[in-house]
């Protein structure tokens, strides 16, 4: 970390990581200890590896009314997964830079308005590309899926603060390469099997309202809502996915004084 005279202070580090997790469960099936037998179907003996390096740098700067924050992450995985089980290897390398802005404007002394944007990613977890087979009932499997990599959010957001005490959002994440889960059907042997893939596009956007109304001098209403739509776009083997939701969430908290400094909440 360092400041500089100018105002800009500036921020950089850099990190190692590496994980190395082995899940190894041995089934044996048998009536009794003479006639006990190893059952690899129902075993599993996996390896994953994942090793991240990271640098990222950042600045922030003050100039009169205006606040600015700049920011840029760079990152190289490197993972190997290995099933002992089926004699499976998959390796995945990849490198990607991650960029933050965000930029604050301050009107007045009860209003400020704010932009930001950010890059992002989420990786899978370590059960999720294991590519063991388990049986959970006569037609039903879950399964990993070794392929699966990361999926990556582009993120913005837009805010407004009034006087301290209201604040209002907007934001739009477009995140690809999404991480879902899906049932594919074996109309051969009539079964379904439960696993994770990658998908397409995912489109979010939201707007949130945080405001304080108050009734009279004893009662005082706060009002939190929030409004998104979520759209999911996909081309399936067989047929496109094409999925769209509206959903809101409004939460009503009432505060009440009463009499002898009682106070009294009602949440709706």
């Amino acid at each position: 970390e360092h400041e500089f005279k100018n105002g800009i202070a500036m921020e950089a580090g850099a990190k190692a990581s590496t994980v190395n997790t082995r899940n190894e469960i041995i089934q044996y099936i048998g009536s009794n200890d003479q006639n006990i037998a190893y059952d690899s179907t129902l075993s599993n003996d996996f390896e994953y590896q994942e090793d991240v390096y990271a640098a990222y740098i950042s600045g922030v700067k003050k100039y009169k009314s205006w606040d600015f924050d700049l920011g840029l992450r760079a990152e190289y995985t490197a993972s190997k997964g290995y099933s002992h089980t089926i004699d499976s290897t998959n390796v995945n390398n990849y490198f990607n830079l991650f960029p933050n802005l965000s930029v604050k404007k301050t009107l007045s002394k009860n209003l400020d308005i704010s932009a930001a944007y950010s890059r992002r990613l989420s990786r899978p977890a370590y059960w999720q590309v294991n590519p063991f087979k388990i049986q959970e009932s006569e037609f039903s499997y879950w399964s990993g899926n070794p392929y699966l990599t990361p999926q990556y959010s582009n993120n913005y957001t837009l805010n407004a603060s009034i006087q301290k005490s209201v604040f209002l959002t907007l934001g739009y994440t477009h995140t690809t390469d999404a991480i879902s889960k899906v049932i594919l059907q074996d109309n051969n042997d009539q079964t379904i099997t439960n696993t994770t893939i990658n998908l397409d596009d995912i489109y979010n956007f939201n707007f949130s309202a945080v405001v304080p109304i108050p009734i009279t001098k004893w009662w005082l209403l706060n009002f939190d809502g929030n409004v998104f739509y979520n759209k999911q776009v996909s081309p399936g083997q067989q047929e496109e996915i094409n999925l769209e939701q509206w959903t809101y969430k409004i939460n009503l908290r009432n505060e009440i004084t009463l009499p002898k400094k009682y106070k009294m909440e009602v949440y709706g």
